[in-house]
């Protein structure tokens, strides 16, 4: 088995928000290139002895600046290699049809994950416990249904406007609970503050999946 790099943002960086991308700071030439350039993206892949890349992208108009068509644009990045490139997309919680418009994301657009953000996106995973964002339960079930996984950012985010609080992975407890079909992935492992709650959830759950980009090693197991 070769290696696979689980978190690489790949995204149209065009629709950023001028302060988030203020924040990133200065965005290196070749790289800038490589987000129009699949081919100069593969190339890094091979000199860094990388099987594959899994290309995170998200909705996030209010925070990041991220709209739907980050979708349309990972799916047309990836069928470059779609072997290698692994195309992640996302949606909003309050999307009015989002059965459909996940099925249009797995079916036309080649998405092969989705990718929910609770700190940039301003919901907690177990909303539609609570009565809010009922639209979530749709997500799921979906997603289930379509054999993708949903990635939940946990963990902390230093964005302007982001709310790390809904960064905890326990709020995806109740997920797991009750969508035990549906694969799940914490990404980041909780860091910096969740990681111990990160770890029970994925030795709890057969269907969580422990995803550490930017854990530092002294918080590993």
């Amino acid at each position: 088995m070769g290696i696979t790099d689980c978190h690489v943002h790949i995204n149209p960086v065009w629709e950023m928000r001028p302060d988030a991308l203020q924040l990133i700071g200065h965005i290196d030439p070749e790289l800038a290139r490589m987000v129009h350039e699949p081919r100069l993206f593969l190339d890094m892949l091979d000199r860094s002895g990388v099987e594959r890349a899994v290309l995170v992208n998200y909705v996030a108009p209010e925070v990041i600046g991220y709209t739907e068509k980050a979708n349309a644009f990972v799916g047309e990045y990836a069928r470059a290699d779609p072997d290698r490139l692994i195309a992640v997309g996302g949606i909003s919680p309050d999307h009015p049809k989002p059965a459909e418009e996940i099925r249009h994301l797995a079916e036309a657009l080649g998405i092969r994950a989705l990718k929910l953000h609770p700190p940039h996106q301003l919901f907690r995973p177990n909303d539609y416990a609570e009565g809010q964002h009922p639209g979530l339960s749709e997500i799921y079930a979906a997603c289930a249904r379509h054999a993708l996984p949903v990635i939940f950012h946990t963990g902390t985010s230093i964005f302007p406007r982001a709310r790390s609080r809904f960064g905890d992975p326990l709020l995806v407890e109740d997920v797991a609970l009750d969508y035990p079909e549906l694969t799940i992935v914490l990404a980041h492992g909780g860091r910096p503050f969740w990681t111990e709650e990160a770890v029970y959830l994925a030795r709890r759950f057969p269907n969580i999946w422990l995803e550490i980009s930017g854990v530092p090693p002294t918080r590993l197991l």
